[in-house]
């Protein structure tokens, strides 16, 4: 349990209480298997069935990954109330406050994922509860990136620092994913797939040796070797749960994999990695920059140089992949800082598809450093006299006092084991 501790150690409330809102335990929805990209061989080749059975089987080899079966009774979950109408055609768009209650629940729901993967020796059944519950999630998170852009603006701007970032960033990748997933016209159910392998695929982290995560020098070759070894952890723990969850443990298993042959564990090359995969590496990546990391050297709010970073790696990532997460939250990224050519200082807000370099951005200083009298968004393109002139970086925030501090969020969650329980784990 020390593991777990020290990896969530950044935030303030962490207590030894149950969380009345959290959902139940329930069977996870159908996760329907990524189409083949060309030259690889279809996993799955017939329809799905208009009754859907209860599947078991051998477990999936690498690269032909199974069906999830699909849940008989879905369960109900506590919808937060996150839409209110708006537009002229009355489209329903998540609110702010209301998409802070849901990353919050996703949070929590992902701290247990983590306690979970510490304590399943200990309590056997314990991760499978906790992947059920991400997986009552999920169809929130669809539902939620899809009404407003809400949800993502809470996710680039929450962060933590130290080895604390684990959980904001699993978080975070699922939403991002979910995104660009929907971007590349992903149908609802492989969506579903790709938000849960996004929640689980980092859980191999609680195997690192304690400190690793939280290093800010540079890593030693020996230890960036073991920090290669979390999808394979990650890979064993999903991997334990039966074939039902062999796609999911497949997708985590090959998120650091690269088209070019140079990721790892496997040095899987081209249309040998999952399609969710794809879209999980360049995510992980890109969300590694926009947050803090201690051996990085990565700063909130400066997600531009990831992005950057990326449009250089195509050979790596698949000029596709890096299309849709451009076309998803633009060359600035929402949440990013960037200087605009009237002087203003501004955040990015929102950005259009039709022109992901004219982003929406709210103005927090003006020309001389001041703050606006009055709120104010500006809407690139719709004034094509303004552009951005500079994605700012780390110390330009600093200098004008907008560097943003780690973000105060309260974990409730419940621990079930006495201390001589936690005492026994090898974690």
């Amino acid at each position: 349990m020390a593991k777990l501790l020290e990896l969530v150690k950044t935030y303030e409330d962490f207590r030894r209480q149950s969380d009345p809102d959290s959902p139940r335990r329930a069977q996870p929805p159908t996760a329907a298997v990524p189409d083949a990209p060309p030259g690889r061989r279809p996993m799955v080749d017939e329809p799905e069935p208009a009754e859907p059975a209860r599947q078991g089987g051998p477990a999936a080899k690498p690269g032909h990954a199974q069906r999830l079966e699909p849940a008989v009774q879905p369960p109900r979950v506590a919808q937060p109330a996150h839409t209110a109408p708006t537009g002229s055609a009355g489209q329903e768009v998540t609110t702010e406050p209301d998409a802070a209650a849901l990353y919050r629940q996703a949070l929590l729901s992902v701290s247990r994922l983590f306690e979970a993967a510490v304590m399943d020796n200990i309590t056997p059944g314990r991760l499978m509860t906790a992947v059920s519950e991400l997986e009552e999630l999920a169809p929130l998170i669809l539902d939620s990136t899809a009404a407003g852009r809400a949800l993502l603006r809470t996710a680039m701007g929450t962060y933590a620092e130290g080895a604390g970032f684990v959980l904001p960033h699993s978080v975070n990748v699922a939403i991002l994913a979910v995104e660009v997933g929907r971007h590349l016209g992903l149908e609802r159910q492989r969506l579903l797939n790709l938000c849960l392998a996004g929640f689980v695929h980092d859980i191999g982290s609680v195997r690192l040796p304690r400190g690793l995560l939280a290093k800010s020098e540079n890593l030693t070759p020996g230890e960036w070797e073991t920090m290669r070894a979390r999808p394979t952890y990650s890979y064993e723990a999903l991997r334990s749960l039966g074939s039902r969850y062999a796609p999911i443990a497949e997708i985590a298993n090959q998120v650091y994999e690269r088209l070019d042959g140079s990721g790892y564990p496997e040095a899987l090359q081209g249309d040998e990695i999952l399609p969710e995969a794809r879209i999980l590496g360049a995510v992980d990546f890109f969300e590694s920059f926009a947050h803090p990391r201690p051996y990085k050297g990565t700063f909130p709010g400066t997600a531009n140089h990831g992005i950057q970073m990326l449009l250089q790696m195509a050979d790596k990532f698949g000029q596709t992949t890096l299309r849709a997460l451009v076309g998803s939250i633009g060359l600035f990224p929402i949440g990013s800082y960037v200087r605009l050519s009237s002087g203003e200082i501004g955040r990015v807000l929102d950005v259009k598809e039709e022109n992901p370099m004219r982003p929406s951005v709210e103005v927090l200083l003006t020309s001389d450093r001041l703050p606006p009298r009055k709120p104010r968004t500006v809407d690139l393109l719709a004034m094509p006299q303004v552009y951005v002139s500079q994605a700012l970086t780390a110390s330009d925030l600093r200098e004008l006092g907008l560097l943003p501090p780690p973000s105060q969020i309260s974990l409730s969650v419940e621990l079930e084991n006495n201390r001589a329980q936690e005492a026994s784990s090898p974690w």
